[in-house]
């Protein structure tokens, strides 16, 4: 084989990997929506006033929201932490508010949070991180409504109207008890 052909063989492997993690970046990111994002952005930190004893889980008197990404979806999560900064600034009621980003591999039962957000994970991490939120008995919310299969307790079902979805078995797990108002107009997830 004469060189020319070896290094033609070359840029064109070159080529195809730099497309294909172009298509993988580019599929990962058309996987969320923005106006869903910034939604769940404005909903979900209200949400957490709806647990009886949000004041149990504040760290310091301050609100900590965390949200869990894997290394694809910094972008993302660096969206929904400013659209959550922009709805809240550094408060929300009359609480401080901070919102941490952390990869799922990182997470743990130490790290201080009021709730968490999980974006886009694998299977395994998705169940860690919710039995993690039960450990804490801190809610846990989700992108995707098919997350709540794997022990997530809040999503979003959004159509012609906005209505949360609550998976009621992992709030009971967790000990949670929420606001008769706030169940009331909730879909219940059903596995």
């Amino acid at each position: 084989m004469s060189n020319s052909s070896k290094t033609g063989k070359n840029v064109l492997k070159k080529v195809i990997t730099v497309l294909l993690l172009f298509f993988v970046s580019y599929a990962n990111a058309y996987y969320y929506n923005d106006t869903v994002v910034e939604i769940e952005a404005k909903v979900y930190p209200k949400i957490i006033f709806f647990d009886k004893d949000y004041e149990k889980k504040l760290v310091n008197k301050t609100v900590i929201l965390a949200i869990l990404y894997e290394k694809k979806d910094l972008y993302i999560a660096r969206k929904m932490k400013k659209f959550i900064e922009k709805n809240y600034g550094k408060r929300i009621l009359e609480y401080p508010l901070k919102v941490k980003m952390y990869e799922y591999r990182i997470f743990t039962v130490d790290i201080p949070a009021t709730a968490v957000i999980f974006l886009s994970g694998p299977k395994k991490e998705l169940i860690r991180a919710a039995k993690i939120a039960k450990l804490k008995k801190i809610l846990s919310f989700v992108y995707d409504p098919l997350y709540l299969k794997y022990g997530a307790m809040i999503s979003l079902n959004i159509g012609r109207d906005i209505k949360p979805l609550l998976n009621a078995c992992a709030v009971k797990e967790a000990g949670i008890r929420l606001k008769a108002d706030f169940v009331s107009i909730c879909k219940i997830y059903k596995r």
